[in-house]
């Protein structure tokens, strides 16, 4: 499971997504992605009709990306090889 130390809450809307190697983990309360990945990667927000709203280049083990300026929405979010359909 994620590193969610930092995390204020787990909410019902609360949506995760993992592998072996990374795990998204997207807080709807607080709009930001809690992000744990072994091995770095670009982490990238895709808006339904395939724009991409959002890159971040991850080089920590653990972040956290806030999601508060993105528009109200549904998105994709792909790390290496994870996905994670939210809603915003």
């Amino acid at each position: 499971m994620p590193n969610l130390d930092s995390c204020d809450s787990t909410e019902v809307n609360d949506v995760a997504s993992s592998d072996k190697a990374n795990i998204i983990y997207y807080a709807q309360n607080e709009e930001s992605l809690y992000v744990t990945t072994e091995n770095g990667g670009t982490l990238q927000v895709i808006s339904l009709n395939a724009a991409p709203v959002l890159s971040v280049n991850i080089v920590e083990k653990n972040s956290v990306i806030h999601l508060d300026t993105l528009p109200n929405g549904n998105y994709v979010v792909l790390l290496n090889n994870v996905s994670l359909k939210i809603a915003k």
